[in-house]
């Protein structure tokens, strides 16, 4: 039986109830204004705000998604942020639907589509994909980015076929430094001084170089690969220093989705004023990761054996390591950033003192740069390294150890004149601080060339 006190009481409490659970109901199940953050989508798509879209397109996407103009900005979005499953399958959805409205047409998705398929590495949708977009005459600038991608299609797909490539290189430069001496009288201590003849020449030099490569893929994973170069440069005077030889790298690729590695043997032939003077034989290793389709995390290693013809106390073993990343910037310029940090050691093979001295060091350094386009013929590149050599004897002249501690600078261009000319222009400085004044010393050289690729 109720108390009529207690009934009302009840009677109250579920009115309150109800009216919570309809306000409730009202708020959160109030239409989304679609045109509102269409337009706001709009806005940041028009401005090239692609991660602040993505961002805002996955707040909406649980309401949205299905619709086609969510599915367009959402799509080409993702594929900006690397979600590019996920963006071709929203755009395959818009595509299917055959739906266009005031912020893209059908032809605007085919692009971004076949843009998402070659990010994808799916060749046979993306070139099908821009042919497509090709036959409905799409102004001029669409036209030149489709080449652009086509061009790049057609490269990927030699690279599953064996492929011989060669090139011949000539190029003219000038040296102050060209046996890299020191370029003043330096005092040995007790020793005396050097003669002026072994302080550093410059001179005008020529060079050619002439190589080629063949590479025979497997599978899609795996690629055999040939590289052989023959280079020789020849001073106008300082005949002494003319030089010639030969590499030749074998080796082999492995590419498995997000990570790439190779390994090879490595050989060099160094001939020194028409004479052998020394060669070179080992092991090659390098190793890169995918972080995103922008970035690469790298590992190189190397073991190499050095053998002088006529100087025993200068053959080695030597193990270098290398660490570091590269980066392309989205900008105009298409930028290349990258850094590697290293560190190695180099073995004399003679256990003599002085051999220890002239070098058995340890190694450590750091590599940074840069490459740009500038235009569409045009690369600009530039980098700078330092090393720091630790030498493990005492130097027999000077009584100490020998430390070094060298940094390079470079500037490089290329500058394509046709499809299978090159301009190539370098320079670079050099300079070698010692605690030793015998293996101080600068030097700056500069060179322009041009290369035939076949």
């Amino acid at each position: 039986m109720c108390h009529s006190g207690k009934c009302w009481m009840c009677f109250i409490r579920a009115i309150m109830i109800l009216s919570v659970s309809f306000y409730s109901i009202s708020v959160f199940s109030a239409p989304l204004n679609t045109k509102n953050i269409y337009n706001k989508f709009s806005e940041l798509y028009q401005t090239g705000q692609s991660k602040a879209l993505y961002s805002k397109a996955l707040q909406f996407r649980d309401e949205l998604e299905g619709e086609a103009d969510f599915d367009y900005f959402f799509g080409v979005s993702a594929i900006d942020n690397d979600s590019i499953s996920e963006g071709v399958f929203a755009l395959e959805r818009v595509l299917f639907s055959g739906e266009e409205s005031q912020y893209f047409n059908q032809h605007l998705v085919r692009v971004e589509l076949a843009r998402g398929y070659f990010l994808l590495g799916d060749n046979n949708k993306s070139k099908a994909m821009f042919n497509e977009v090709l036959t409905y005459n799409p102004p001029q600038d669409v036209v030149d980015k489709v080449a652009l991608y086509l061009k790049v299609i057609e490269e990927r797909g030699k690279k599953y076929q064996p492929q011989l490539n060669g090139f011949i290189e000539q190029s003219f430069g000038y040296d102050d430094n060209v046996n890299a001496l020191p370029g003043d009288d330096i005092s040995l201590g007790t020793s005396g001084s050097l003669s002026a003849a072994l302080f550093g020449e410059s001179d005008f030099y020529s060079e050619t170089k002439i190589g080629g490569s063949y590479t025979h893929p497997l599978n899609r994973k795996k690629t055999l690969f040939i590289d052989a170069d023959y280079f020789n440069r020849t001073n106008d005077t300082v005949d002494e220093m003319d030089n010639h030889g030969f590499n030749l790298n074998i080796g082999a690729n492995f590419e498995y989705d997000k990570t790439h590695f190779n390994v090879s043997y490595y050989h060099q032939d160094y001939n020194l004023d028409n004479e052998s003077y020394r060669k070179m034989d080992g092991l090659l290793g390098e190793y890169k990761y995918s972080v995103s389709n922008r970035t690469l995390l790298t590992g190189n290693l190397s073991l190499m054996k050095y053998d002088y013809k006529d100087n025993a106390l200068l053959d080695a073993l030597e193990f270098i390591y290398r660490v570091g990343a590269m980066h392309q910037f989205d900008n105009k310029f298409q930028s290349i950033g990258y850094f590697q940090v290293y560190f190695g050691h180099t073995d004399a093979d003679e256990n003599d003192s002085i051999a220890k001295a002239i070098t058995q060091r340890t190694i450590t350094g750091v590599n940074i740069g840069t490459q740009m386009s500038v235009g569409d013929d045009i690369t600009l590149g530039g980098s700078f390294y330092y090393q720091d050599s630790e030498y493990q004897g005492e130097h027999p002249w000077f009584s100490s150890f020998r430390r070094d501690y060298m940094s390079v600078l470079s500037v490089d261009m290329i500058w394509d004149l046709k499809e299978k000319w090159k301009v190539l222009g370098k320079i670079s400085h050099i300079d070698n601080y010692s605690s030793l004044a015998l293996y101080k010393y600068r030097k700056t050289y500069g060179q322009v060339g041009i290369r035939y690729e076949f």
